[in-house]
């Protein structure tokens, strides 16, 4: 195998950029040796100039480092945006939809291009709009910045519901958002599995009818209803 010289191997470990300068200051050295004192200032002037290059040199190399490792940042970013299966929306104080991730289309049905300029209390079950109605003042009155969560349905546009849950930060005081960031997560199949879990276990899976445990679950709610010491009251269970 072929080696290299040691004068290539130095020159590889040397940083990017440096090598110009690096032969700029030997023509420096070399050009003060051969004018002497005859041209002293104008040797010096060329070493000032020499500086100067060499500090640009790294200057640049140093610009161009930062700007790829922001380009890789911002490449990470936005993939993590991009293929989240929560809906990352940017809202204004009246809930006014200043940006929205490209999963809305997964969990809305609805484009983002559809979703920018409306306003998110126009897409929440009538239902629940006093509670993003609550979510929203909350946010605007936290001056910390301490995120809020609240769970609400909201409508697509064939008419069927998603039940999601909702965290907001307040970021108005942040010159690069300026709004409510507020992350959207579809658990519609969460609530669907604890609905069911909760039906079986208050209901015979033969029969389909209540159980024991709903009984005394709903009796011990219409007694804890009950005011004390005004009415006696007594139940009699027969199995």
């Amino acid at each position: 195998l072929r080696t290299s010289s040691p004068a290539a191997r130095i020159l590889s470990t040397l940083p990017e950029g440096s090598v110009p300068a690096i032969i700029i200051g030997l023509a420096a050295i070399v050009f003060v040796a051969q004018t002497g004192a005859q041209n002293l200032l104008s040797a010096v002037a060329f070493i000032a100039v020499t500086m100067v290059l060499l500090v640009l040199v790294r200057r640049m190399a140093s610009v161009k480092d930062d700007v790829e490792i922001l380009a890789r940042s911002e490449a990470r970013f936005r993939s993590l945006v991009q293929n989240s299966s929560d809906v990352i929306l940017i809202v204004e104080a009246d809930s006014t939809i200043r940006y929205t991730s490209p999963s809305a289309q997964n969990v809305l049905g609805l484009s983002a291009s559809d979703l920018v300029g409306t306003k998110l209390i126009n897409h929440v079950h009538p239902e629940d709009r006093s509670t993003a109605n609550r979510f929203l003042v909350a946010l605007l009155e936290s001056e910390d910045g301490a995120p809020d969560v609240k769970e609400w349905k909201l409508l697509r546009p064939d008419g069927s519901l998603v039940v999601t849950e909702n965290t907001g930060t307040n970021l108005l005081k942040e010159p690069t958002v300026e709004g409510f960031v507020v992350n959207t997560r579809d658990i519609s199949e969460r609530r669907s599995l604890e609905s069911q879990l909760k039906h079986k276990a208050f209901h015979d899976e033969l029969t389909r009818l209540a159980n024991r445990a709903l009984f005394l679950n709903r009796i011990e709610h219409a007694v804890a209803r009950v005011p004390r010491g005004k009415h006696l009251s007594a139940v009699l269970y027969l199995d």
